[in-house]
């Protein structure tokens, strides 16, 4: 689902790509708990999709547990006949939003 130039740019402004990011589900140094999505929304403009909203997720990285609550942009290409996600930023959701 990843493209072979994927970045996504995590809440502290470190830039993973997707090598980083498949290692990291492979090894099982990133293992989440439970995962899920509030507000989103999809807009489409012909070979190109941005979707927005909040994520919410519990896991546990390199040992140490994480606790997400981010808002998101997600931008999809879409490449022979398939989606493929080529650029992700999330922020910190405020405490009074969490």
């Amino acid at each position: 689902m990843f493209a072979d130039d994927y970045m996504f740019v995590l809440p502290d402004s470190t830039v993973v790509t997707k090598e980083e990011f498949v290692k990291d589900l492979e090894s099982r140094d990133l293992v989440w708990e439970s995962v899920s999505g509030r507000d989103m929304r999809v807009r489409v403009y012909g070979n190109t999709a941005i979707v927005t909203g909040q994520f919410f997720g519990k896991g546990r990285y390199k040992g140490t547990a994480v606790d997400e609550h981010q808002l998101f942009t997600s931008v999809w290409i879409r490449r022979n006949g398939q989606w493929q996600a080529v650029s992700e930023h999330a922020s910190n959701l405020p405490q009074a939003r969490k």
